[in-house]
């Protein structure tokens, strides 16, 4: 019995390591960037990414930490809405809704949201990392880039 396990655990180490061979998921670039809603509650967005991903399998993106930034001031947390699956050896664009509070955000909200209302624009920063995850195996990728947007 415990050569049964024995072999039944060696093959599936041996399962595992030869199949998944992971290259870096590659994120080509920003699309388009839409701020749907801004006020005194949060912000919500749709952001659209190039990704490429060079695997032999399929990725889902299953969850994020991302810090959200407008005008410079840290507003709080930004939550994807959606999961996403990165199809096998692909390079598409992927539309992610993004919603964030300003509840960590306090007072320091108010002056943003004044200069976005005048401006019509806002300059949107976004920084953290998403994760992915194939099989058994999750990876966090690092995202951050600021773009100019009009609402």
């Amino acid at each position: 019995m415990k050569i049964k396990h024995f072999l039944f655990f060696n093959l599936l180490a041996i399962f595992f390591t030869s199949c998944v061979d992971y290259t870096d998921v590659e994120i080509i670039g920003r699309k388009d960037i839409k701020v749907e809603k801004i006020d005194q509650s949060g912000v919500k967005a749709k952001i659209s990414l190039q990704i490429k991903n060079p695997n032999n399998y399929k990725i889902s993106v299953v969850s994020s930490d991302l810090d959200l930034y407008v005008n410079g001031n840290k507003l709080g947390k930004a939550e994807l809405k959606d999961k996403i699956k990165l199809k096998k050896n692909s390079n598409d664009v992927h539309v992610f809704r993004v919603e964030s509070n300003f509840k960590d955000a306090g007072m320091a909200v108010l002056p943003s949201l004044l200069t976005a209302i005048t401006k019509g624009s806002v300059q949107l920063k976004i920084k953290g990392t998403i994760k992915g995850k194939a099989f058994l195996v999750s990876k966090k990728i690092p995202i951050e880039f600021t773009e100019n947007v009009r609402l």
